[in-house]
């Protein structure tokens, strides 16, 4: 009986250890919505103390479901987070290139593609004067780049992670259109960008009324782990 009980706290100490962890692993935006969630749950009781604010019984009752529910959902931290908009877990980003406005674009191997007009920037990760994108956070990444060739000339386009090669887009036809989609598994300070692979990039112009953000490179967190 003495080494059940034995083994019983020692596995409950384990996983008081866990929970001590996971709280020191929290991030401030975490432990703020945490806050949060306190602070409502005492207010919850300070109301229900004070007898002459309520009718006796239906509305003390009605408030102490109303806290139930709350803790039970307090116990959720992601669904909250979910709601209230956790910057940790918003992170996309979407540019196209929009020069030059005639002629072809070359592109020699190993050169990046500077992709220098943003739709949209969460988080600002992308920049867009250097054409790299910056992980503000470990997490499962997807990114999808297209492009349109200007002459039979074979062009090859890469999306890079730290200088490997995630997936190639290929394409030897006048104004062909290709493209490459990769979801990948990246840490806090990665560098992704896209850039002319074995055989070099000949691409079609852009900044004209027919042709605009064919050339185009989005990327957003998928979930953060």
């Amino acid at each position: 009986m003495g080494l059940k009980i034995s083994i019983v706290r020692k596995e409950e100490a384990e996983r008081v250890a866990v929970r001590n962890n996971e709280c020191d692993n929290k991030t401030r935006s975490e432990q703020s919505v945490s806050d949060l969630f306190l602070f409502f749950s005492f207010l919850f009781f300070y109301l229900m103390s004070i007898s002459d604010f309520f009718p006796p019984k239906e509305s003390k009752e009605s408030l102490f479901k109303i806290h139930k529910s709350f803790l039970k959902l307090y116990k959720h931290n992601r669904y909250f987070e979910s709601i209230l908009g956790h910057s940790d877990d918003k992170v996309a980003f979407s540019a196209y290139r929009n020069t030059p406005s005639t002629g072809k674009y070359v592109l020699n191997k190993g050169s990046i593609l500077v992709f220098d007009t943003v739709r949209i920037n969460i988080r600002n990760a992308y920049n867009k004067l250097s054409g790299s994108f910056t992980t503000p956070t470990h997490g499962a990444y997807f990114f999808m780049l297209n492009m349109m060739t200007y002459s039979n000339d074979e062009t090859t386009l890469g999306i890079y992670a730290n200088d490997e090669l995630l997936c190639t887009a290929y394409e030897a036809s006048r104004s062909g259109m290709a493209s490459c989609a990769v979801m990948t598994e990246l840490r806090k300070g990665d560098i992704v960008h896209v850039k002319a692979t074995f055989l070099g990039a000949y691409l079609h112009y852009s900044n004209n009324a027919n042709f605009k953000g064919q050339h185009s490179f989005v990327g957003f967190l998928y979930k953060p782990l």
